[in-house]
Formats: C-alpha cells, sequence, structure tokens
C-alpha cells in the first residue's frame, strides 16, 4: 500500500468517524440557534422547556470535587476535527 492510499484512507476513516460522532452526541445542526432561542425565552420558558434545550446543548458536566470546580463541556466540543 502507497503513502497516498494510507493517506486517503485515513481521510475517508477520519470522515466516517466524524459523522459516527455526530450521530452517537446527537449533535444538532445549528447548536448556537437553540442557544439564541433559549436565551431570548429564558424567563418565560417552561422547566422542562429548558432541561431539553440544554440537553441538546451540553455534551456532559465534568466536576473536580477537589478543586471544588465543575466544566461544562458543549456538544461540539466533543468531536474531531477532520484533517
Amino acid at each position: 500500500m502507497t503513502r497516498d492510499e494510507i493517506m486517503e484512507r485515513r481521510d475517508r476513516l477520519t470522515s466516517g468517524l466524524a459523522a459516527a460522532e455526530r450521530l452517537i452526541v446527537r449533535m444538532p445542526d445549528d447548536p448556537s440557534k437553540i442557544a439564541r432561542e433559549v436565551l431570548a425565552d429564558w424567563v418565560t420558558l417552561p422547566v422542562e422547556a429548558k432541561r431539553s434545550a440544554l440537553r441538546a446543548l451540553i455534551a456532559r458536566v465534568e466536576v473536580r470535587f477537589e478543586e471544588r470546580r465543575a466544566d461544562v463541556v458543549p456538544v461540539w466540543s466533543t468531536l474531531r476535527p477532520i484533517g
């Protein structure tokens, strides 16, 4: 297998992996649109609607008890860059 063939195969696999990760984390098509809408209506939104929107935008919350710190990880940061 030549270097070019290996690089081509790597690119295809990387692209496929990114697509699979989008499905796994259920990446919204436009997370910024969701965030804008939620922020605009935050005061009047029912609690369940807020929870649903936050679930669509947040991949996980990492808690560091020793440091007394928590970090919110958005869904788009869990995806690996293509290339």
